[in-house]
């Protein structure tokens, strides 16, 4: 008691818990653990608060671009695929003023290519912009009739093309 009359509050009441728990062997023999958390509701609230700053903490941000594929043309566009540093994505079919999303991470550095097989089964191939590792931002790029493509992109940080 702290007055004798009224009981701990705040501080002093948590320091005279942790006084308790100090005083008894945490492993109680039973299968649940080291300490039974229905005596030691304070343990539990802290093992949680702990787990829970820890876990807020722990975010981790790589860079990625988000992509979009529009058609823009008259026709449907097919079996296309979008060629990256390291890897590819694609879509097998896109009708006119569909569009299509993807998330990727850069890794390595090159240009970035277009395929794609038009409504008359034509197959259209195009070098696009150079990309390099480490960038992060959005590409979109819109496919229109007669193979006339549009990228845009707003990567950073920026980079040139190295010269050959």
């Amino acid at each position: 008691m702290a007055d004798g009359n009224r009981p701990p509050s705040g501080f002093a009441l948590l320091l005279s818990e942790a006084r308790a728990i100090a005083g008894r062997s945490l492993y109680t023999g039973s299968m649940c653990g080291w300490f039974s958390l229905k005596r030691n509701p304070a343990v539990l609230a802290c093992l949680m608060l702990t787990f829970f700053i820890t876990l807020a903490g722990c975010r981790s941000r790589s860079p990625y671009v988000q992509t979009t594929l529009l058609n823009e043309g008259a026709t449907t566009v097919q079996n296309i695929e979008v060629d990256y540093p390291s890897a590819s994505f694609g879509v097998s079919s896109l009708e006119p003023g569909r569009s299509f999303m993807y998330r990727f991470q850069i890794q390595g550095s090159g240009h970035l290519q277009l395929l794609y097989v038009d409504s008359a089964h034509h197959a259209h191939s195009e070098t696009g912009p150079y990309v390099a590792e480490g960038q992060e931002g959005t590409l979109r790029i819109a496919i229109g009739s007669a193979g006339k493509n549009m990228w845009t992109m707003q990567l950073t940080p920026q980079v040139t093309t190295p010269k050959k």
